[in-house]
């Protein structure tokens, strides 16, 4: 089977997940805190990957090691920022306002391969773009131009813009940097970057307010 049509077959996945995972920041922020839901949703990923792929780890050590501070900026833009911004975003807007905004991902994307990697943009392109933004900017005024003038937004728009930036910082840079490992090999050492950069925050501030919650459950 065309290699492509794999490709292309399986983004149509991708929304699915990422409209769950909303669904989940906006539903469980009132009982998990941002961090938390971030950190163990990876953390079981990561243990299903381990243990499916630890033998090819410790045999390609030396890759990782090349590779790890590319990695550890991968896990932070893919799965830190684009899962942490998410649930943060959750408590002060709306699920459909993050759906959207999710969607500015394309415009950020096409920019970073314009400006940083002289990538060409094609008419097809610049038509989507045009109309990203103007639904993004539809969303955060809430069709009110006095919201412009008066600066008064939802902070969670501002998380959801931040997260659709790390995503398109994290799949401009995955194109662009190369990895000798395999593909879920490759996924697990991302993950492992992205929880390890979430952790001090986790155990500094969201497991003591975990425990609290959990503590005046009667």
């Amino acid at each position: 089977m065309n290699k492509n049509f794999i490709g292309y077959f399986l983004l149509l996945f991708q929304p699915l997940f990422m409209a769950s995972n909303l669904i989940v920041a906006r539903g469980g922020v009132d009982d998990v805190p941002p961090i938390s839901l971030s950190f163990w949703r990876w953390f079981i990923f990561f243990i299903i990957l381990f243990v499916l792929n630890y033998k090819y780890l410790f045999d390609n050590f030396q890759t990782i090691k090349k590779e790890s501070k590319r990695s550890f900026f991968l896990g932070l833009m893919g799965c830190g920022v684009c899962g942490i911004f998410p649930y943060m975003a959750g408590s002060s807007t709306t699920i459909v306002n993050m759906g959207i905004l999710y969607t500015s991902s394309p415009i950020f994307i096409i920019l970073i391969s314009y400006f940083l990697f002289k990538d060409k943009i094609n008419i097809f392109q610049f038509i989507g773009l045009l109309f990203c933004l103007v639904g993004v900017f539809a969303v955060i005024l809430k069709g009110d131009i006095n919201l412009l003038l008066e600066l008064k937004f939802a902070s969670g728009d501002f998380w959801m813009l931040g997260a659709a930036l790390g995503w398109a910082i994290y799949t401009v840079m995955l194109f662009q940097w190369n990895s000798e490992l395999k593909f879920f090999p490759r996924s697990l050492v991302v993950i492992t970057s992205a929880d390890s950069s979430s952790s001090p925050t986790l155990y500094e501030k969201d497991l003591p307010s975990s425990i609290e919650k959990i503590s005046l459950i009667p």
